[in-house]
């Protein structure tokens, strides 16, 4: 990884483990809304496979699922991480590249090992086909929810 962008993540993530002690999905909710200008946060089953973040009229919208719950403030932080990495502004330095890096905020800001996030992210992955048989039964109360708030196209 390149060492200015750790340094850059690094003094992040200093500053919002002062600031705000990012340990619930509320807190890192207000991070990505406050910190990076992200409009909406949204947890969907919808997303089983793969978290993302959609930039539509000049506004962020982060989709992501994690049915570990423990996986979940890991799986939003590496969301928060390409943010804060410069990847949707034109910083690309490739895909593997990029995911080590939102790998790298995610742990750090969280206070775990990369290992542990890798150990929790095959755990979620594990969980996933709970929501691969749930999803038929769950799919038009989540569709009908993201239509409510008025991202469901974004899908």
């Amino acid at each position: 990884m390149d060492s200015k962008i750790i340094e850059h993540l690094d003094s992040d993530i200093d500053r919002l483990r002062n600031k705000y002690c990012p340990i619930t999905i509320q807190k890192l909710e207000h991070i990505a809304k406050e910190e990076y200008g992200v409009f909406v946060v949204v947890e969907t089953p919808l997303k089983i496979l793969k978290s993302k973040i959609v930039s539509s009229n000049n506004r962020l919208y982060i989709f992501y699922n994690a049915p570990f719950k423990k996986y979940r403030p890991l799986s939003l932080s590496h969301e928060i991480g390409h943010i804060a990495a410069g990847h949707f502004w034109g910083h690309n330095r490739g895909i593997w590249e990029e995911e080590l890096e939102a790998d790298y905020f995610s742990a750090s800001l969280n206070g775990v090992s990369l290992e542990k996030l890798k150990l929790y992210c095959a755990i979620d992955a594990s969980f996933i086909l709970k929501d691969l048989v749930m999803l038929p039964f769950i799919k038009r109360r989540e569709v009908a929810k993201l239509r409510r708030l008025g991202v469901y196209h974004l899908l």
